[in-house]
């Protein structure tokens, strides 16, 4: 079960290291969100040895892991600097063209939640200064805020192979995004770079430019700990339960005393002021018989959630099918019914035995009987015992 609440981000001096713990809350779970990215060389994947350990792809596996339809697009080539990502009615005596296919505005016409923006070094690298590249940045943002989505910009990482001029560009861009973007700046230098602004060697891929499958899996975590998915999702502007999810625990093939069913109910709206109750229906696949058993919770706030829980005795054997469902006076209902989990136990049998006494070279029977209407019952086992003197 996802959990919800604040994010804890520690950047340590001596390493690219990350302490967090991301929490994502209720809404982000049943919201939908398309984050674009836009950029260059690490963003496209370059530096890891596998395309699953580039920050991008392991991105995307995090975001669907909160919401399987949340979608990451990337549009990012590697030589990519700021002028190729300008919006497409930009344009600069002298500069670099934008790139309609992979530039901001491309991001915006896909329909994008979120989008971020990582452009590490090619620009100090073609020898484009501090201000230009912040005019560019600061373009790049009105135009998506026009559009209303959020930006996030990532700042410049080390590169071994500059001059101590571009070192210097790095080190103000990256200053001023810091500053600029505030807490829509993702820091992917602090705790990556040595004294001599290079890749810590643990970090580096071997060029001096990228960095290695550690270093992608650091910068994959700090753009987690911005917490996009939970800022950009939905809430609706009345109160809206959810049943977010069903499942069982302690369960088995033979069944036992304790198997718990759970269901999870989130408020993605307003903060509700009454109580919510929860029914569990539970159809008996063999007698056909249905069963409701309701639970009350308390009310939930904006984005918050709840679990309930109640004990199926599935030791004797069951075949049943469970449903949870809210009964509230929201107005959206599409959302309040779980799916149906289907239980199928096999039961303990009951051994019983005939003829107690076996004499030399008699034979007894073994009936092993089963306490479900599921089993095969009366199952006869004749053997022959033989007693030597």
């Amino acid at each position: 079960m996802l959990k919800y609440g604040c994010v804890f981000l520690i950047l340590m001096q001596s390493i690219c290291s990350l302490a967090q713990t991301t929490i994502i809350n209720p809404c982000a779970q049943v919201t939908d969100i398309h984050v674009v990215v836009i950029g260059s060389s690490t963003a496209a994947g370059s530096g890891p040895s596998s395309p699953d350990s580039a920050w991008v792809n392991r991105y995307r596996k995090y975001l669907q892991n909160i919401n399987p339809q949340n979608q990451v697009t990337n549009l990012a080539i590697g030589g990519t600097n700021t002028y190729n990502i300008m919006p497409s009615w930009f344009s600069a005596a002298g500069k670099p063209a934008t790139n309609p296919s992979n530039n901001i505005t491309q991001a915006i016409s896909l329909g994008a939640d979120a989008i971020i923006v990582n452009m590490p070094s090619n620009d100090a690298a073609g020898g484009f200064g501090i201000n230009e590249q912040m005019s560019n940045f600061i373009t790049i943002k009105n135009s998506a805020d026009s559009a209303n989505i959020p930006v996030w910009v990532c700042t410049t990482q080390p590169r071994n192979s500059l001059s101590a001029a571009g070192k210097a560009i790095q080190i103000g861009v990256r200053d001023s995004i810091l500053t600029y973007f505030g807490d829509y700046a993702i820091d992917f230098w602090n705790g990556c770079a040595d004294a001599s602004h290079n890749i810590f060697p643990q970090y580096n891929s071997g060029d001096g430019v990228h960095m290695n499958n550690a270093g992608h899996r650091i910068l994959n975590n700090r753009v987690i700990a911005e917490g996009i998915s939970n800022i950009v999702a939905d809430t609706a502007l009345a109160t809206d339960h959810v049943l977010v999810d069903l499942y069982l625990e302690n369960i088995s093939v033979c069944g036992g005393f304790n198997t718990s069913i759970y269901a999870i109910i989130a408020n993605v709206g307003q903060a509700s002021s009454s109580s919510i109750m929860t029914q569990f229906e539970v159809v008996d696949n063999i007698t056909s018989n249905l069963s409701n058993f309701p639970f009350s919770i308390q009310p939930l706030g904006t984005c918050s959630l709840d679990t309930v829980n109640m004990m199926l005795n599935t030791y004797n054997g069951v075949d049943v099918d469970i449903q949870a469902y809210l009964t509230n006076t929201d107005v959206n209902k599409t959302n309040d019914t779980s799916q149906v989990i289907g239980v199928y136990t096999k039961g303990h049998p009951t051994i019983t035995i005939v003829h107690d006494t076996v004499c030399l070279r008699d034979s007894s029977t073994l009936f092993a009987m089963g306490s479900s209407s599921m089993d095969t019952k009366g199952y006869v086992s004749k053997f022959c015992i033989e007693i030597k003197p």
